[in-house]
């Protein structure tokens, strides 16, 4: 508005300025036509032409004006169409939304002129589809969506990957995204990558593929560092597991980053390899590198089962750990452990006591300290500490580890006598009443 008004001003001061020098030219000029001779100022005849000029400038607008009337008209026509299928389409996704109704979505994906709307009205007709489980109807409009407008193809294809992993059915999804594979934006959308990764954990956990997506994730921090290393973790574990028993365990090993190696089920079934290979030094480095980064209970578990040889160096160990972790209970207990294998009863003991002084109701510890208990010969006091970590334990029953599984209850200190006894006690005893009757 102000633009047009400036130019206004302009146009009027140009003007005046025109006026007044055509008032101060003095000269004439004669015009001949045929016999006739005619004589105006010069200042009349710029004006006319002027005139003249502006009049036939007019006419060619209008002349323009009138030609491009029909197309004009198109333009208006679909301008109003546009506004008329822009607001159903908006009525008709608050009735989706709202009343879970796609009457008014139909009605444009009839009545609309334009594909492109006709494909948005399909699509959303499929996702309201998906609500109500109407797999068939869902499918139809979804395909009609895919054909009217192919540039809405990478949105559909993700919608319908997404409905095909929440219905458990991963093969076809990972068909799908195939097809998008080539897709140069598809591949910088965080959204499909985390898709991929649905469907490459259902069909492919331990594949090279899935390891190469999560570390791209973890590199371009589209997944957080907790999630995908716990994946990626599983991931390399289940690798390593299915390469255990020919020679592709090795190069598979060297291949993963110090990162990798550290991660606790990499560095288990790394460690139980080189165990078993007569390798336990470089099994006792894995586990120690891994348990430098995360105390990790499994881990620990792991590390104090070693054979005599190795008892010496792990205790080394264990002990650097406590001087940096002096209240962390299962270190204690790992340390327990090993002095236990050691025949350290006295600085085991010691442990234990440190871990209830932390954990007053550890299960696990009083397990231990009856153990310790009953390989000194003191079946009384196991006897209690048994006790005491039987019922701790019975609201979580995997404190017991398989290694430090119950012995079998000594029923020969049972005043009552044998089960057996008591049994044919009693059947003598009923048989007695029998024969008197």
């Amino acid at each position: 508005m102000k633009s047009k008004f400036f130019k206004l001003i302009a146009v009027i001061a140009v003007a005046v300025v025109v006026a007044l020098l055509l008032k101060n030219i003095p000269g004439t000029i004669m015009i001949y036509t045929g016999d006739e001779r005619r004589v105006i100022s010069l200042a009349v005849f710029i004006s006319a032409l002027i005139i003249l000029f502006v009049v036939l400038y007019l006419l060619c607008r209008l002349l323009v004006g009138l030609l491009n009337l029909p197309s004009r008209f198109r333009r208006w026509r679909q301008l109003k169409n546009t506004e008329y299928e822009n607001l159903l389409l908006t009525q008709s996704l608050k009735e989706v939304f709202l009343k879970n109704e796609d009457k008014g979505l139909r009605k444009l994906f009839s009545k609309g002129r334009t594909k492109e709307r006709q494909a948005l009205a399909s699509l959303a007709i499929a996702k309201q589809a998906q609500y109500v489980a109407n797999v068939e109807k869902r499918d139809h409009y979804w395909q009609q969506a895919v054909d009217y407008d192919p540039s809405l193809k990478p949105v559909a294809y993700q919608m319908k990957i997404l409905w095909l992993l929440d219905e458990g059915n991963a093969e076809q999804a990972n068909v799908l995204m195939q097809e998008l594979q080539n897709n140069p934006a598809i591949k910088r959308d965080v959204r499909f990558e985390r898709y991929q990764l649905r469907v490459l954990n259902s069909i492919k956990r331990d594949s090279s593929e899935y390891t190469e997506l999560l570390r791209s994730m973890l590199n371009k921090k589209h997944i957080s560092v907790e999630e995908g290393r716990q994946l990626l973790d599983e991931n390399l574990s289940l690798r390593l597991r299915n390469v255990y028993a020919d020679d592709g365990f090795i190069p598979l090993w060297n291949s993963l980053s110090h990162a990798e190696k550290t991660m606790p089920s990499v560095a288990l079934v790394a460690a139980k390899y080189f165990t078993e290979h007569d390798q336990e030094s470089k099994a006792t480095d894995i586990l120690a590198r891994s348990l430098d980064v995360k105390m990790d209970k499994t881990l620990l578990t792991k590390f104090v089962h070693c054979s005599n040889q190795a008892l010496k160096s792990r205790m080394k160990l264990v002990q650097s750990w406590l001087k940096a972790h002096p209240d962390h209970t299962d270190l204690l207990k790992a340390a327990a452990r090993l002095c236990m294998a050691s025949g350290l009863w006295g600085q085991a003991e010691h442990y234990i006591q440190d871990s209830l002084k932390v954990l007053p109701k550890d299960a696990e510890s009083y397990f231990i300290l009856g153990s310790m208990y009953d390989k000194l010969g003191k079946a009384d006091e196991a006897l209690t500490q048994w006790r005491i970590a039987s019922e701790l334990s019975t609201a979580s029953p995997d404190v017991l580890m398989e290694q430090y599984v119950l012995q079998a209850a000594d029923k020969t200190r049972d005043p009552s006598g044998q089960p057996d006894e008591k049994l044919q006690k009693y059947a003598d005893e009923h048989l007695l009443k029998s024969d008197k009757s």
